[in-house]
């Protein structure tokens, strides 16, 4: 058994899931009840063929069969079902009320956003401010959720970040209020009966498949092996997976250690099969603009450069990947962009090109530049001031208020891709 007298059991985290969070906020905009409308958002990107389903109503699930992960294609032909474009824009705008909501019951140093419809709560310091229990102050900002932007939650109570974020996934939706409250003291009954691992937040299946060659089958059996077998076949993951059948961890919101990028990079899945040698060109330069900018927005050069390429499906070869380290740092971007089309025309055979993904390593800040010893070129510029002049123009009116003529040439896809959100439709209305 786990010794839990190390552990805080005063800590009180919520994590809030918006249940079918675009679909409920689309219905929401219509005036229709969420709980009986069946109504879908798909997103209608070219390289995804004849689009995905982003979110669908639970109503849509349950009439229709539908998922998440359902292709467009598939969708009935029923004039019940609703079909909305993703609007991320308003997504986003409908977020950060949420998080208003949430700033009335506890410090902003104590929300994080795990993503756009999931978010993590402290509220260890302030529970007791708003009702006689954790769950009467759940209940509270769910109701807030509901009355002023029609959307339902779902929300995991417990000590720790894990234990709450496994009660949201599995027992959650088993309660009539849809909330979740679970203690140490509990783990016997609520979490060891688990038997499919992969449902556990952090198990993936790969990781199940191999717990289950080793004889491991549910939570209680990952609980009752001893803690030495799993560090001999997981390494230093063996003791968190032991921990975790524990309903173990010691994370806290306000003293989360964000990762510090090491590098910077983006990556793109084209809509169609590239075989003109200057149409991937653009392509790559085109990435590259979008990643320099945030390099020269953190204040930083480089001297590393990769470059991905994926060919199509039908291709004999997947692509390639390549890297160059560079004898001085930089943040010129035309320096930059040469170094990446250098090497795509020394790796690629003429197969037909799918994904490309450019980064850049080895960050430094830009207060000096190193050039090489033997470098007989005069020290590269950084920034120049039209570079400037351009980002602060995209900054304050938008990417389409100045680009490169260049991405109006067939084969461009900035200016699509301007018009997205995470990848998807950003419009407003």
């Amino acid at each position: 058994m786990y010794d839990y007298r190390y552990e805080n059991k005063e800590q009180i985290n919520f994590i809030i899931d918006m249940r079918s969070f675009y679909a409920s906020i689309e219905i929401a905009s219509l005036g229709l009840d969420t709980k009986t409308t069946p109504l879908v958002v798909v997103s209608k990107r070219e390289n995804y063929g004849s689009g995905l389903v982003m979110s669908a109503s639970p109503v849509a699930k349950e009439m229709f069969g539908l998922s998440n992960v359902s292709r467009a294609r598939d969708l009935p032909k029923d004039p019940r079902l609703l079909i909305a474009t993703p609007r991320m824009d308003y997504y986003i705008k409908q977020n950060m009320k949420i998080n208003e909501i949430f700033n009335r019951y506890t410090s902003f140093d104590d929300i994080y956003s795990y993503s756009i419809d999931e978010s993590l709560l402290d509220m260890t310091h302030s529970w007791n401010l708003f009702g006689d229990s954790p769950f009467d102050v759940a209940l509270k900002i769910q109701k807030d959720i509901k009355d002023e932007l029609f959307i339902d939650t779902k929300i995991g109570i417990a000590p720790t970040l894990t234990m709450a974020k496994i009660a949201l996934d599995v027992d959650a939706k088993k309660h009539p209020n849809s909330i979740a409250v679970w203690k140490f003291d509990e783990i016997p009954q609520k979490l060891w009966p688990i038997g499919k691992l992969e449902s556990v937040w952090s198990i993936g299946k790969n990781t199940a498949l191999k717990l289950n060659s080793l004889g491991i089958f549910s939570v209680y059996d990952l609980a009752h092996t001893p803690p030495y077998e799993l560090r001999k076949h997981f390494g230093q993951r063996g003791e968190t997976l032991f921990a975790l059948a524990y309903g173990v961890d010691r994370g806290v919101i306000s003293q989360r250690v964000e990762r510090k990028e090491h590098g910077l990079g983006n990556s793109q899945v084209l809509p169609k099969d590239y075989i003109k040698k200057e149409e991937i060109h653009l392509i790559i330069s085109e990435i590259t603009d979008h990643v320099i900018k945030r390099v020269h927005e953190q204040g930083k050069q480089v001297n590393l450069v990769s470059l991905g390429v994926g060919f199509a499906l039908n291709s004999k070869k997947r692509g390639f990947s390549k890297r160059h380290k560079m004898p001085f740092h930089t943040s010129d971007k035309n320096k930059l962009n040469q170094e990446l089309i250098t090497l795509f025309d020394q790796s690629w055979d003429g197969s037909p090109v799918r994904y490309v993904s450019v980064g850049f390593g080895g960050l430094q800040d830009d207060e000096y530049e190193q050039t090489g010893l033997f470098d007989l070129e005069s020290k590269p510029e950084n920034k120049s001031k039209q570079e400037e002049i351009v980002e602060k123009l995209q900054d304050k009116f938008g990417f389409k208020a100045v680009f490169k003529a260049s991405s109006k040439l067939e084969g461009g896809t900035a200016l699509y891709r301007s018009s997205l959100v995470g990848g998807h439709n950003a419009k407003k209305d």
